[in-house]
């Protein structure tokens, strides 16, 4: 049986932005509810459209594509959320290349300058680990390196 003012403050939880499953019971577990309910809680949030995974790899995938975040950093990060990884490469395929290229290269460009010191080569492996922390394939990164030269 569900505690209805419990029900309200989940809902509320999830409808200020896009909640995960793991999201909602870390905060099941802040209002100290039995895990045997945890199941039933999410079986309703589900039902009433307060809760939908689908919605919210595409929400977060969107938002991080925006702050230039890889495909790689993006695709851990939504594991770390516990997201199946099914979903997660579904909604990667949607990223737009273009946008994508774009902000690679922006990323690149604005790192490039900022590097002062070193040969060719070093500032080379500096702008790849940049680049790679921030979540970007390899190959990727060396095409857009190759283009700028």
């Amino acid at each position: 049986m569900l505690d209805k003012i419990i029900y309200e403050k989940i809902s509320r939880y999830c409808a200020e932005n896009e909640k995960t499953a793991s999201d909602v019971v870390r905060k099941l577990r802040a209002y100290k509810v039995d895990a045997s309910e945890f199941d039933s809680y999410l079986a309703a949030l589900k039902n009433d459209n307060f809760l939908h995974e689908e919605r919210f790899a595409k929400a977060y995938i969107e938002a991080h594509a925006r702050k230039k975040w890889g495909k790689i950093k993006m695709k851990s990060a939504l594991r770390q959320k516990g997201l199946s990884s099914d979903l997660i490469e579904k909604q990667l395929e949607n990223v737009e290349n273009k946008e994508y290229g774009e902000g690679l290269m922006y990323l690149a460009e604005k790192k490039i300058k900022s590097i002062r010191n070193g040969t060719d080569k070093e500032k080379k492996g500096k702008l790849i680990r940049f680049l790679l922390g921030r979540g970007f394939e390899m190959g990727k990164i060396l095409a857009a390196i190759k283009t700028m030269q």
